[in-house]
């Protein structure tokens, strides 16, 4: 039975991931809310709060309480999305981990969360059955290999539990997020109730999610726009999203599949996937994406000619938009303006403040680079057990987002590049690999371009230029042509010392590249 909307007299506030969840399900009881690619099933916004509702009754019968820590080691699916729903409720904390990191990374990050319980699948009990933490296994397989509880058996305990303690409040904590990197340097991004609740309503809002449609979401659970699209954002809007395998939601090929065989109208994914898009365009045809309206692209840079290429051939507008976890994602994005026309880059400030200044502070001059400022309600509460690192990147209501952008006439912004990755050549000047990497993928024959500063024997910067070739590049030496073609827009100073091939640029799980991996190359 669909749980009533909170009268706000002792329930959770109104602000607050268990609030949503609860208006949701009373306002869209009957309608489809999470449709299981593979077997066909589909679980109704009432179906679904059962078994949410029996997780929620089950970590509270086991001692979970507000503010503790439960881990999801796991694949997004169903079962995923019902735990993360019952915390919710509970307000327990969700620290959702990338399940593809190595045992010892995963132990690690473990044991700086200090979990009350941990769900994962059989494949990674034995990266946590170390750390004493009980185990909840998605799967059911008895192999008995690592100790532990399936899903179905631990939720069964919970049927008879007792009622659920007073609801979480809007400055509660909600979840845990990892930044890219190992177990030892990865930051853990708090994010309150109210910061995520608010996220998934500016996202739903700004691009006019409604109950009739479909998402399929292709990020992972331990992402910002993998966690909040379909767990929340779809909740705003009373929509339903498809939870599929991992390896289908890799593959361009077979999530035009899952768009067609679940009817989806809305597609969320990072920019590497749209050019899969259009590598393998004939093979997919349109027909398979004639039910989409539109494409949420966000996660790394995207540029024009990968826009351009998917909506010319397959017909369905690309929204790109940007933030960091640290923002709660979106912060800014590709909207519609009223005469038809869209910005440019990342798009305009949606929800929040801006400022861009430059290394002292101080604003920029129109139409310069500079690094991003945001100021919203949006903001993480902190990073986890690290209040220094905390005071540095967030002061007086300020996130120092760390990315330079540069805004236009029209008020659009663009994306420049990272400012821990920019580098003064030997004139002393900052060179932004961004602007490089920008001019060499208008070379034809170049697919991608990923540029590093990186140490010269004299103890100056020399800086590399990593290229993708196009599939219809010449099999030879790119190199010289490239430089030239760099040299004559952006001048002998801002061109590669050193231009190679390589087959594929090492991007993180949210599709960002990882230039440190360029810069070891060139040791």
């Amino acid at each position: 039975m669909a749980t009533p909307p909170p009268d706000h007299n002792g329930g959770p506030s109104a602000d607050t991931l268990a609030a949503l969840w609860r208006t949701a399900v009373a306002r869209h009881a009957d309608r489809p809310l999470l449709h299981v690619a593979g077997d066909g099933s589909c679980f109704r916004y009432a179906e679904a709060d059962e078994i949410v509702s029996l997780v929620a009754a089950r970590l509270a019968a086991g001692g979970v309480r507000r503010g503790d820590r439960v881990c999801i080691v796991a694949p997004f699916h169903p079962e995923a999305a019902f735990v993360v729903w019952g915390a919710m409720l509970t307000g327990a904390v969700i620290a959702p981990l990338d399940c593809r990191l190595s045992a010892d990374e995963l132990d690690g990050l473990c044991r700086r969360i200090g979990p009350a319980l941990v769900f994962c699948d059989r494949e990674r009990g034995g990266a946590l059955a170390g750390t004493g933490v009980p185990l909840v296994f998605f799967d059911d397989d008895r192999d008995d290999l690592y100790p532990g509880v399936c899903f179905a058996d631990w939720l069964q305990d919970g049927k008879d539990a007792a009622p659920l303690p007073d609801g979480p409040q809007p400055d509660d904590p909600a979840v845990i997020l990892f930044t890219s990197g190992t177990s030892s340097d990865a930051r853990g991004v708090v994010l309150s109730h109210g910061a995520l609740c608010r996220s998934g309503r500016l996202m739903a809002d700004s691009y006019g999610w409604r109950c009739d449609d479909v998402l399929l979401n292709l990020g992972e659970l331990h992402t910002m726009s993998g966690l909040r699209n379909p767990c929340v954002a779809a909740l705003h809007a009373g929509a339903a999203f498809v939870a599929a395998d991992a390896v289908d939601r890799a593959n361009a090929l077979r999530v035009a599949r899952l768009v067609r065989d679940h009817r989806a109208t809305l597609l969320g994914c990072v920019p590497a996937m749209l050019g899969q898009f259009n590598r393998f365009g004939e093979r997919i045809g349109t027909d398979r994406l004639e039910t989409l309206r539109q494409v949420i692209c966000t996660g790394s840079s995207l540029t024009d000619a990968v826009v351009a290429g998917f909506e010319a051939r397959f017909g369905v507008p690309v929204m790109n938009y940007y933030g960091l976890t640290e923002t709660a994602g979106l912060c800014t994005g590709v909207v519609p303006r009223r005469d038809g026309s869209r910005p440019a880059g990342i798009g305009i400030p949606l929800g929040c403040r801006i400022r861009i200044v430059d290394r002292a502070g101080e604003p920029v001059g129109a139409g310069e680079p500079g690094e991003l400022l945001v100021r919203s309600d949006r903001l993480m509460t902190g990073y986890w057990r690290e209040p220094r690192l905390t005071e540095r990147v967030l002061a007086d209501g300020w996130f120092r987002t760390g990315d330079l952008v540069r805004q236009e006439p029209d008020g659009s912004l663009l994306l420049v590049g990272r400012l821990a990755d920019s580098f003064k050549d030997r004139r002393g000047e900052f060179v932004h690999p961004g602007a490089v990497e920008e001019v060499l993928e208008l070379h034809p024959h170049v697919a991608e371009a990923g540029v590093c500063g990186y140490a010269a024997p004299d103890g100056g910067t020399f800086m590399a230029a990593f290229i993708v070739a196009a599939p219809d590049a010449p099999r030879g030496d790119l190199a010289g042509e490239l430089r030239r073609f760099v040299a004559e827009r952006l001048g002998p100073h801002r061109t590669p010392d050193r231009i190679e091939r390589i087959d594929l640029l090492p991007r993180g799980t949210n599709d960002k590249l990882l230039r440190r991996i360029l810069q070891e190359r060139c040791r």
